[in-house]
This record gives C-alpha cells, sequence and structure tokens, in this order.
C-alpha cells in the first residue's frame, strides 16, 4: 500500500477517471492548513488559480512562506463561515490539524479571527474545484456559499462519518444531504471516522 498523502484520492481520481486537469481555471481551498496542498495544486493543475482559506494564527507564518513560493496562489486570511458574528476559533491542545469554528470535545485554547462569508467574496466565476478541509464545519463552510455553491463543478471534502469530535459540527450524512445536486463520484474510508468524497454537478 502506498503511503497517504494529502492529495494522494485526488490523484487517484484524477488518473481514474481521466479528468483534464489542463482545463481546470479556479481552484478554491478551504482550511489550507500550510498551504502544500495549494503548492501540489499548482503542479497538478498547471493553468488553474489557488485560492487558500486559512485562520489559525499557529498555522498563517508557514502559509505565508508557502503562498509566497507560487504567484498562482492567493492566500486569504480569514474563516469561512455561514455565521460573520462568530468570530471564537478553536485551537485543539496537543491535537494537530484539528482546529476549527466548532467547539471541540477535548482541550483546547480559542482565539478570535476574521470571518468571511463565499457568497460575498466570490465573483460569478465557476469554480473548477473545491476543497474543504474544516475540521467539523463543512455545513457551515457550505452555507456560505448560497446560490453561487451552483458555479461549482467539483467539491473534495474530508468529513467524520460520525461527529463525535466536535459540538455542532457535522458528519458525511449531513454533507451529502446538503450537496444533493451533486452526485457522489468516489468515497474513500481513510479510518473508521474519516470519509474523503468527491462529488460533481449534476
Amino acid at each position: 500500500m502506498q503511503p497517504w498523502y494529502k492529495t494522494a484520492f485526488l490523484e487517484q481520481y484524477i488518473s481514474e477517471f481521466n479528468i483534464d486537469t489542463s482545463l481546470f481555471k479556479s481552484i478554491v481551498e478551504i482550511g489550507s492548513y500550510d498551504c502544500k496542498e495549494a503548492l501540489t495544486f499548482t503542479k497538478l493543475f498547471p493553468n488553474a488559480h489557488i485560492v487558500s482559506f486559512e485562520c489559525n494564527p499557529k498555522l498563517l507564518p508557514q502559509c505565508r512562506i508557502n503562498a509566497a513560493k507560487s504567484e498562482r496562489i492567493t492566500l486569504v486570511e480569514k474563516c469561512v463561515t455561514d455565521n460573520l458574528d462568530n468570530h471564537l476559533f478553536y485551537l485543539p491542545k496537543n491535537l494537530d490539524g484539528t482546529a476549527s469554528i466548532c467547539q471541540p470535545r477535548f482541550l483546547y485554547d480559542s482565539v478570535e479571527v476574521d470571518t468571511i462569508q463565499m457568497e460575498q467574496f466570490l465573483s460569478d466565476q465557476p469554480i473548477d474545484l473545491l476543497w474543504i478541509d474544516a475540521q467539523g464545519a463543512e455545513t457551515q463552510v457550505l452555507n456560505s456559499f448560497g446560490s453561487k455553491l451552483n458555479q461549482v463543478n467539483t467539491i473534495y471534502c474530508e468529513v467524520d462519518v460520525s461527529q463525535i469530535r466536535y459540538c455542532g459540527g457535522s458528519d458525511e450524512s449531513q454533507v451529502l444531504q446538503k450537496l444533493s445536486s451533486f452526485t457522489l463520484s468516489s468515497r474513500l474510508l481513510l479510518n473508521p471516522n474519516e470519509s474523503h468524497l468527491i462529488l460533481n454537478k449534476k
């Protein structure tokens, strides 16, 4: 079995369905972590511009370093949500990669961050790929698009199968219900409670 890395399943999907990645012009990445995936996107999609959203103050210095390595990456230092009045962001202790706008069921610190709704941010241009790694906040992210979710062609979403990690967080069934206008093209169960979904507009 090949070692797991964040874009492995996406790359497998591209190969299996013979996707012409040169046709992708616009990619939105929500939950960029360190912008390393954004750099990978610049290689996988040679003609695409990537807009990466990250708000975790502990991660932003590395995000800035990596985003600066490509003119095709724009880093937006804000939290994507459907509730612009909620600025509280949770930083779990000793659990790397689990920060969220949803309150964790484990020890955490919290900070206030800037927020943004995608419906306000986006123009009317199509989005070829939407990548979501939002740690329980998937439905909040999707709700923030409003009617502009119709502009998205393909969605890659990492989501918990059952929501046991965050209070008020999303689970896989809720995400699929929200995305009923999309077709589930591929699914990977990485572990018993972590599902990776690739969906395409019907």
